[in-house]
């Protein structure tokens, strides 16, 4: 006991005693080996740590593509419910313009009969106007051969219509004594009325030269070219008369 006892204080006191007895025992090889897979084991730990840290990079960087995605998919979903939306409304708008086609249709349809009666009217007005007019006219050549014999103090029972050739037609017309009256009778008096009658009087005027023409127009209603008509009339020597009722006229010129 005191020998290993000895040696136990000895291993404890001296370092050279130790490594002469570690080496005597091939502790030195073990150590070193112990040493080297302590070094490897820290590399190991090290690449382990290496690759946990990338691995934490990794899976951030994958939440993030997680995230995109996700945002992309709700953007796809917000683009389709657009899209939906915008299909809905063109959806819509068909309808309302199949609608506003149809109106229009019926419209064009409703368009076509007003015209078409309003052609019929006209056509019937335009009837009812000649007749109206042909009466008005009638009245008036009827009752103007007593104006003339008042006014005029001429000796003359009736008006005939004459065509003379050459000149052309005249509603009413008589010669007495060394005079020759023509007449024209109109419902509504119109500028052109005026140049034709002028142009038919002055021929008439040549045509008797000698004799004295006494023109005049009997008239009902005017219009806007009235005062040229006048003019007219008066620069050519033509009295224009306005037919009120029966035997009574208005001497304009």
């Amino acid at each position: 006991m005191e020998l290993k006892d000895e040696f136990l204080q000895l291993l404890e006191r001296d370092r050279e005693f130790r490594y002469a007895v570690m080496g005597l025992l091939g502790i030195t090889d073990v150590q070193s080996s112990l040493k080297q897979l302590i070094d490897a084991l820290s590399k190991v730990l090290n690449v382990v740590e290496g690759l946990a840290r990338n691995q934490a990079v990794m899976m951030d960087a994958l939440n993030k593509v997680l995230e995109i995605t996700n945002q992309l998919a709700k953007t796809e979903e917000s683009h389709l419910g657009i899209t939906r939306s915008i299909l809905e409304i063109n959806q819509r708008h068909l309808e309302i313009s199949q609608k506003i086609l149809k109106s229009q249709e019926r419209l064009w349809q409703e368009v076509s009969d007003i015209k078409r009666r309003l052609n019929d009217l006209s056509r019937n007005y335009g009837g009812l106007s000649r007749s109206i007019g042909l009466l008005i006219e009638r009245d008036a050549r009827y009752h103007l051969p007593t104006w003339i014999r008042k006014r005029l103090n001429l000796s003359i029972d009736r008006l005939e219509r004459r065509v003379i050739e050459n000149i052309g037609e005249f509603d009413g017309y008589a010669e007495v004594d060394n005079k020759v009256v023509v007449t024209e009778v109109k419902t509504t008096l119109r500028l052109r009325d005026v140049k034709n009658f002028v142009e038919k009087v002055n021929k008439l005027r040549q045509a008797v030269a000698g004799r004295e023409v006494i023109a005049i127009i009997a008239y009902v209603f005017k219009t806007k070219d009235f005062s040229k008509a006048m003019e007219l009339a008066k620069t050519n020597g033509i009295k224009i008369i306005r037919h009120i009722h029966e035997e009574d006229f208005e001497e304009i010129t």
